[in-house]
């Protein structure tokens, strides 16, 4: 599956989630670098996004180098947020079901942070439409129906696992922020 196939693919899943997720072609090695190139993709449009809309928004009232060095920290964080999801989720899995299928952990958690990411993209751009921020919820809607697409867990099992994996998703990004972002600009953004 080449790199647009795979937009295309997320897309699909994003406007109908209870379509066929078919998780069997994401296992071939061009696929999984597609979704590592997607990852990238991901956190550079974040960076490029809040640079631009932060500095439209601080510029008058901070220096360019404050507003660079947050939006790449930010993007950092968030780079090293989504590495260390796809690392926990793919641990909790393992311990779940004894088997090891990180494409379909990274699937699952790329279609749960993207509509966040797409919001944060246009709250950066145009701050007063920060209610679109609660379209990230969406993204939880769409980790349990790709649970349940995916995974092959039982009742009791499946639900501790998306209760787990939406307090791990949560936990994982307030620890970021608190450790990368808000020492330095607590006060500023």
């Amino acid at each position: 599956m080449n790199f647009s196939e795979l937009v295309k693919y997320l897309l699909n899943i994003f406007l109908q989630p209870q379509s066929d997720w078919k998780t069997g072609q994401l296992n071939d090695p061009i696929s999984k670098k597609n979704l590592k190139n997607l990852i990238i993709f991901i956190a550079l449009s974040l960076f490029i996004f809040r640079l631009f809309g932060k500095t439209l928004k601080y510029l008058p009232f901070y220096s360019f180098i404050n507003i660079f060095t947050y939006s790449l920290l930010s993007s950092f964080s968030d780079l090293i947020f989504i590495v260390l999801v796809i690392y926990v989720i793919n641990k909790l899995y393992v311990h779940f079901t004894n088997k090891v299928n990180i494409s379909c952990v990274i699937l699952l958690v790329l279609l749960t942070l993207l509509p966040f990411y797409a919001a944060t993209i246009i709250f950066n751009i145009f701050p007063p439409l920060f209610f679109l921020i609660l379209f990230g919820f969406y993204g939880f809607y769409l980790g349990y129906v790709g649970i349940n697409k995916i995974f092959n867990l039982s009742g009791d099992n499946q639900t501790i696992f998306y209760l787990l994996y939406i307090f791990v998703t949560i936990g994982i990004y307030i620890l970021l922020r608190f450790l990368i972002i808000n020492p330095f600009f607590d006060f500023i953004f």
